[in-house]
């Protein structure tokens, strides 16, 4: 997990956070997220870690995408063509200060990003998969099948990235009434399962 990254691997972070209160948040989510992991579609390649053999019968990251953008995208759809699996480990925290490297590149960052979309688009025959409000949609839903199943509670974990869904209400006024509605229903159900789970304790 990080406070930086395009998918629902990013943590809900109060504004105006500095670097240490960034990692103590971080922290504190690594701290009620112990076993907590579950599958998604790509990896950011912010920290990952696998075999050495699975990194090379799937020949690395691609270098024609140059310095960055969509490399870590398109090494996991070869990956999940190949049948395996991604997760994301939640009891793991890096600080991701987002795009520092391009920040100081000199240039023009826009422009490889359109190139390499085109590109990863080009080959994969598909855009970059579902909104990152939908897939942390389906991390809530599975947080909620979870504590049922386990009597465990990851209320912490749920809250958080209730807060993170929040931060990602669409503008458009039909898609953020849908999406809405999908909060609003997970809300509900949320309060029903936590309300019967025994209180939740974190640990170091």
């Amino acid at each position: 997990m990080t406070n930086a990254a395009r998918n629902e691997q990013q943590i809900y972070v109060r504004d105006g956070s500095d670097e240490i209160s960034v990692l103590g948040q971080g922290t504190e989510c690594c701290n009620h997220a112990q076993r907590s992991i579950f599958e998604t579609d790509q990896l950011s390649f912010f920290c990952v870690a696998m075999e050495r053999a699975t990194y090379q019968a799937l020949e690395g990251l691609d270098q024609s995408f140059g310095l960055g953008f969509y490399e870590d995208t398109d090494f996991c759809c070869r990956a999940a063509q190949q049948g395996i699996v991604l997760q994301v480990l939640e009891e793991c925290f890096v600080y991701h200060q987002g795009s520092a490297s391009f920040s100081r590149a000199g240039f023009s960052v826009k422009k490889l990003l359109s190139a390499n979309r085109k590109q990863f688009r080009a080959r994969h025959g598909r855009g970059d998969g579902d909104h990152v409000r939908w897939k942390n949609i389906r991390v809530l839903q599975g947080y909620l099948v979870q504590m049922q199943k386990t009597g465990i509670s990851r209320k912490y974990l749920y809250e958080n990235r209730l807060a993170r869904a929040y931060q990602l209400i669409p503008n458009n006024p039909l898609k953020k009434m849908i999406y809405a509605y999908q909060l609003h229903r997970l809300e509900k159900e949320g309060r029903k399962i936590m309300s019967v789970l025994p209180a939740e304790r974190a640990q170091d």
